[in-house]
């Protein structure tokens, strides 16, 4: 006997949202009802061990409101224009938890990160790990965010890093690895309510 499908729609979302997008989309063979409730879970989660157009169909595909956490782990190279195109869909989508991490061994290919994401609203934590960034405006504001990780940045980085500090002013967690041999994390943690100097 199925359980599951008399739930209310928002607790199957709930519960699809914990396993991996891969995962919830299989869900859509149970049955009719299921066929389309992956569509609305507002979290994209996935994993490449290859290149896919699975992440550009499910941001085609997805009709949630708001995509409040993308985390996207590539194992092989994309072409950075994907990868700006689906950073870009994401912030028009709201995302709240925004965690990218590049393949570590490929060739380091300059992502170019849409410009709206530097002056994301919604924005509440960012990862971004491995990524070679380049056109770093001079404009960045994210009035939401929290925290935000960076491992093996680009030489870019402390231009960036201190627009951030200063256009950041909810900034509580600053955790970065900047340079590919150091082995311990830098950790900055803000207690105090005030913004960032």
């Amino acid at each position: 006997m199925d359980r599951i499908s008399p739930l209310p729609d928002d607790l199957i979302l709930k519960i699809l949202s914990f396993p991996p997008t891969k995962v919830a989309i299989t869900t859509s063979l149970l049955s009719k009802r299921w066929r389309d409730v992956w569509k609305h879970v507002p979290k994209l989660e996935y994993f490449a061990p290859r290149a896919s157009t699975f992440i550009q169909n499910f941001l085609i595909l997805h009709k949630a409101p708001v995509l409040k956490t993308m985390h996207v782990e590539l194992a092989q190279n994309h072409r950075p224009t994907d990868i700006e195109i689906w950073l870009r869909v994401a912030v028009e989508r709201g995302v709240r938890k925004l965690r990218f991490h590049n393949n570590p061994f490929g060739p380091k290919e300059a992502i170019r990160l849409p410009g709206s994401l530097y002056t994301c609203q919604t924005l509440v934590s960012l990862t971004l790990l491995y990524t070679f960034i380049v056109d770093v405006p001079l404009t960045i504001c994210f009035p939401s965010l929290k925290t935000l990780r960076l491992r093996r940045p680009s030489k870019l980085f402390t231009i960036w890093f201190c627009l951030i500090l200063r256009q950041t002013p909810k900034l509580r967690i600053l955790r970065f690895r900047p340079i590919e041999r150091c082995f311990d994390y830098v950790q900055i943690q803000w207690e105090q309510t005030s913004s960032v100097p």
